[in-house]
């Protein structure tokens, strides 16, 4: 539905860069001193035709490399989890002496297997509510991020379809809207991935701080 819409925008956007084109003509021919030939202004046409096709590809290369970006980030930042619970349950099981933490992360025994969990750490032992509080925070801190990114995202799509709009109307205008469209569509774009980067990181930094060996004063008290 997307690639349709953009396809309507960009037939639309071609007639709105014929008419800009004439316009544009039209009005250089009835002043004094003339910016620049009619044919130069067609030449510029003719690159805005390019950069009709130039756009959805700079998007979709962008968004591959971010998506293999973070992709490279939660590797780093999960140790070898395959899901956030079971990254919380080993980083709590751990500190209570929980037995085949790897199996756990990698998905071989399953965290919801309550067979599989009394087999491996004595659940009266283990501390739940470190659990509850930081599976808390993290949920909060999902839910909020996930909020602005389908906002983001939607933000995205819109400025992705009305982009030739933005194009066509740099022959008026000297590119100053389309550098407008471009300078929203970097930041929608960085924030979008900022965000769950900063999630995996929060995550990774839970881990380090509540092991029992990390001294963060050198007189503890």
């Amino acid at each position: 539905k997307v690639g349709f819409a953009f396809k309507i925008a960009l037939i639309l956007g071609f007639i709105v860069l014929v008419f800009a084109t004439i316009y544009s003509i039209v009005k250089n021919l009835t002043k004094e001193k003339p910016e620049g030939t009619p044919g130069q202004i067609c030449v510029k046409a003719a690159k805005l035709l390019l950069t009709f096709l130039f756009v959805p590809a700079c998007m979709i290369a962008l968004i591959w490399i971010g998506n293999e970006f973070v992709k490279a980030i939660y590797k780093a930042t999960s140790g070898g989890s395959n899901s956030l619970g079971s990254y919380l349950f080993t980083t709590i099981g751990s500190l209570d002496g929980l037995k085949n933490a790897d199996k756990f992360l990698d998905g071989t025994f399953s965290y919801t297997n309550v067979e599989s969990v009394w087999a491996n750490i004595d659940l009266w032992d283990f501390n739940h509510f470190l659990v509850w509080l930081l599976g808390g925070i993290i949920i909060y801190n999902i839910i909020i991020s996930l909020m602005q990114f389908i906002d983001r995202i939607i933000s995205l799509i819109i400025l992705y379809i009305v982009s030739p709009f933005s194009v066509a109307s740099s022959i008026l205008d000297d590119g100053a809207h389309f550098k407008l469209w471009r300078d929203q569509v970097m930041v929608k774009f960085f924030t979008c991935y900022g965000m769950i980067l900063a999630l995996n990181i929060f995550v990774m930094l839970t881990n380090i701080v509540i092991n029992p060996n990390v001294v963060f004063f050198e007189n503890d008290v």
